[in-house]
């Protein structure tokens, strides 16, 4: 499997200066992990925007120090973004050992279609939406799939073990865990015309003593 390659230089810029490195076009990144000192590094903007557009956090990539040799496998671990315009602040890229087994979640993806949504009228509910794992670094899978086909009545239900996981990924997750199931439409009460016009009955106010003649008077 290849690995994406990116170029970063050193950074020396901290606190309030780093607000100008941004708008020269540049973004601070923070690389740690591995049991190695952590650096303060910089990439340029362009580049870590089309990074995070086409690929996921989950992708290994390997970080190119400007000056220095060696290769910084790292997985992208978090993104600060502004608020307001999600402009990206800074990256934080975890360094990973590609002989060792690290701990990711893999997101669940939905295939098929299930009988008890467009033949009852049934709800889809995901309530599982990724699932942990442990996995060596250049086997991590963009997802994992789940075929909701078998979801004919409302009593089925799909679980952590009925996700398709390849061999050599150890689960974090129980895997009786639920996934997926389809819930029942909700039926409103209606008031039949009859049940209306009882209620209606039962509101005219009655004066004791009147007459029948006073009444149709």
């Amino acid at each position: 499997m290849s690995i994406l390659k990116l170029k970063v230089e050193n950074r020396i810029i901290t606190g309030k200066k780093v607000k100008k490195m941004r708008r020269a076009g540049s973004i601070p990144v923070h690389m740690y992990g591995n049991n190695e000192a952590s650096k303060n590094l910089t990439i340029e903007k362009k580049v870590i925007d089309s990074l995070l557009t086409t690929t996921g956090q989950n992708v290994a990539i390997s970080l190119e120090v400007d000056g220095e040799s060696g290769e910084n496998v790292c997985l992208i671990r978090d993104v600060q973004r502004h608020p307001v315009t999600e402009e990206i602040l800074h990256v934080d890229f975890l360094k990973v050992d590609l002989n060792k087994k690290i701990q990711v979640n893999i997101p669940i993806v939905i295939t098929g279609t299930a009988a008890a949504v467009w033949q009852l009228g049934g709800t889809l509910l995901q309530s599982l939406q990724s699932i942990s794992v442990q996995i060596l670094p250049l086997n991590i899978p963009e997802k994992f799939e789940l075929d909701i086909s078998s979801l004919e009545t409302f009593e089925d239900s799909l679980f952590v073990k009925d996700v398709k996981i390849n061999e050599g990924i150890d689960v974090n997750d129980d895997i009786e865990t639920l996934v997926a199931r389809v819930m029942p439409p909700r039926v409103e009460e209606e008031i039949t015309d009859t049940e209306e016009d009882s209620i209606d009955a039962a509101e005219v106010p009655v004066v004791e003593g009147e007459s029948e003649s006073e009444a149709e008077e």
